[in-house]
């Protein structure tokens, strides 16, 4: 048995990897895909005899956090190769972090029956379910003109933030909400807070008009009155016609039902659900 680290798959390291993850899809079908082209990431290959057993693939998301997924061939389960594999992540990890507490996320699919024992097994706790979630952004007639989505991050960042306040709103919108959200935002620009952001969305564009959408806030004073179910709309819009974009992605707690409900009302719908194991080290 020979084990690999790298931290670059050739060509022939990927063919090898599809080969193996195609052979576990048969077995038990997994939404969980693998992360060939994530930076910061690092590749544990097991191989015997010129063939790849097993891979596992450890992706860093903070100075201590760690993604980890892996696969094992279904016919050599149970022989110890996840095991051998995840040894010589630690032991990296203990090398790269000494002292310092580190978390693993272990990445299964939600359905997975294999993946939980062997985890479980390991110390790693169940933690949340995640969805990733997708829409096709169309044509439609928003209320809000584009200009009312401000930039508020840097130009030269690459994932750009945009936010709406109360002075960005139009009369024809502020006519479209409910009486009390109506009341609330009138006291709160009376007193000052007009340039105060009501909604924030952060948007990181992709290759062939694809963008992923993450930290999509509503104000905490108007939480559960409606504004984001209202202004959501004119966002995607927004995306659509004034960035040319042609699908949105995000990811959302499975357990955050007002937001789940919020992005399958706009054509959002699961393309990946994820369970997640914690470890700490």
């Amino acid at each position: 048995m020979k084990i690999r680290i790298t931290d670059t798959l050739t060509e022939e390291d990927i063919t090898a990897v599809s080969r193996l993850t195609a052979a576990c899809l048969r077995t038990e079908p997994s939404s969980v895909t693998f992360p060939a082209d994530e930076e910061d990431t690092d590749y544990f290959l097991a191989e015997d005899d010129g063939r790849l057993l097993a891979v596992l693939a450890l992706c860093q998301i903070g100075d201590t956090d760690y993604e980890c997924m892996a696969w094992v061939l279904p016919e050599v389960r149970g022989e110890g190769w996840f095991t051998a594999l995840w040894e010589e992540a630690a032991d990296l990890l203990e090398e790269r972090h000494g002292d310092e507490e580190v978390l693993v996320s272990f990445v299964t699919d939600v359905k997975s029956v294999s993946a939980p024992p062997v985890l479980e097994h390991l110390g790693a706790v169940p933690g949340a379910e995640e969805l990733e979630m997708s829409v096709p952004l169309v044509p439609i007639r928003p209320v809000l003109p584009p200009e009312a989505f401000r930039l508020i991050s840097d130009p030269k960042e690459q994932t750009a933030r945009y936010a709406v306040t109360a002075e960005d709103l139009t009369p024809a919108f502020l006519e479209s909400l409910p009486e009390e959200l109506r009341r609330v935002l009138s006291e709160a620009a009376a007193q000052g807070a007009g340039r105060v952001p009501l909604f924030a969305a952060s948007v990181l564009e992709g290759s062939d008009g694809q963008c992923w959408l993450f930290e999509v806030e509503t104000a905490e004073p108007i939480r559960g009155m409606g504004f984001g179910t209202r202004i959501f709309p004119d966002f995607l819009s927004f995306l659509e016609d004034e960035l040319g974009l042609i699908e949105a992605g995000l990811q959302v707690s499975a357990d955050n039902v007002p937001a789940v409900r919020l992005y399958e009302k706009n054509g959002f719908y699961t393309t990946v659900a994820l369970k997640y194991y914690g470890l700490v080290l």
